[in-house]
């Protein structure tokens, strides 16, 4: 599939990168060139960690061909680049010293301002690893990245403005679950299969998911959520494939319990969904929250851990639709039936 939109922004990353070559005969880089604003491993440090540790700044940590077992922490602005897709495999161990009970073990735990991070894969080592990678970034790209077998979720992502482009992320609790409160959240041409929910997006002001696939996702391929008091929340579905899960897409709003009287009302979520196809899921196409589509307990799994603290309402939503595909579904493509849904999405 072609690349659109992001390109641009990932040729100015790549060019940065590029950047760390410079200087040295053959296009290789010294340190004594180059400072360490471009190190390798593990040529010029045996571990990534002691890369990350020693790079500068903004810098460059190229990773060779290998398996990596070790828990990765960042807290500066970073280029985190494998050799090539496929080559370099990152595994967390236990971490004994950690003080919380029980451990949150993460692969990667990023607190950095500005990260980018490509041809990677990370993955389970232990039955118990909670999440792959902990984002924690004002600005965030993460590309042609494999995620696979986290018990919580393969990506977290705390906060800021992240995209994600052609990343794998399979087998885990959740996909990609978004806090972002404020931020923005753009997926292209990425693939989500056998997770629970693939993508959960609570926090994020702009969700934007585009070219992307969503296969065998044991919950739902996309939740999206939001908690008063809210501007609105802003989200393009576009070109999509998701086919084989229990539920496609999920929408809910979420109310405090005892609502007090100047509170807020939500303000409509607005969905421009084009090219889309939701089809063969088990349950639903589209189903939104609080109207008896779902047991209470499916619900309350989905949207843990804000379902035990808030109510879950039946969102206010204004469509733009235009040529989407949605049938099949084995217990109705829409529920509830008597929502005013948009004429497109009927037979």
């Amino acid at each position: 599939m072609p690349i659109f939109r992001y390109t641009g922004l990932l040729v100015v990353v790549l060019g940065l990168a590029v950047l760390g070559y410079a200087g040295a005969p053959g296009g290789a880089a010294s340190k004594s060139q180059q400072g360490l604003y471009f190190v390798r491993v593990p040529q010029d440090f045996p571990t990534i960690q002691a890369a990350v540790d020693a790079v500068a700044e903004g810098g460059t940590v190229l990773i060779g061909p290998g398996t990596y077992q070790e828990n990765i922490r960042i807290n500066k602005s970073i280029r985190l680049v494998g050799s090539y897709q496929g080559s370099v495999r990152i595994q967390p161990k236990e971490d004994t010293t950690s003080l919380q009970l029980p451990p949150e073990i993460r692969a990667i735990d990023i607190q950095g301002r500005q990260v980018y991070l490509e041809n990677f894969t990370v993955e389970h080592s232990l039955p118990n690893v909670a999440t792959g990678i902990y984002l924690a970034a004002y600005q965030a790209i993460v590309h042609q990245v494999t995620i696979s077998g986290f018990v919580s979720r393969g990506l977290f992502i705390a906060g800021g403005d992240t995209l994600l482009a052609r990343i794998t992320i399979r087998n885990s609790g959740i996909g990609v679950e978004d806090w972002a409160f404020g931020g923005t959240l753009s997926i292209f041409e990425s693939v989500f299969h056998d997770n629970g929910d693939a993508i959960k997006s609570i926090g994020s002001e702009r969700l934007r998911v585009q070219q992307s696939m969503f296969i065998r996702n044991s919950s739902a391929a996309v939740v999206i959520a939001q908690l008063p008091p809210t501007g609105g929340k802003q989200i393009e579905l576009l070109a999509n494939a998701i086919t084989g899960n229990s539920v496609g897409l999920y929408i809910a709003s979420l109310q405090s319990r005892g609502k007090e009287p100047n509170e807020p009302e939500p303000v409509p979520y607005l969905i421009n969904m084009r090219d889309n196809e939701i089809i063969s899921n088990t349950e639903y196409g589209i189903a939104l929250g609080g109207s008896g589509c779902l047991d209470d307990l499916e619900e309350s799994l989905m949207l843990y851990p804000f379902s035990l603290a808030d109510n879950i309402q039946k969102p206010q939503i204004v469509f733009w639709e235009e040529n989407n595909k949605i049938h099949n579904n084995l217990k109705a493509d829409l529920c509830p039936a008597d929502y005013p849904w948009p004429p497109g999405f009927r037979k």
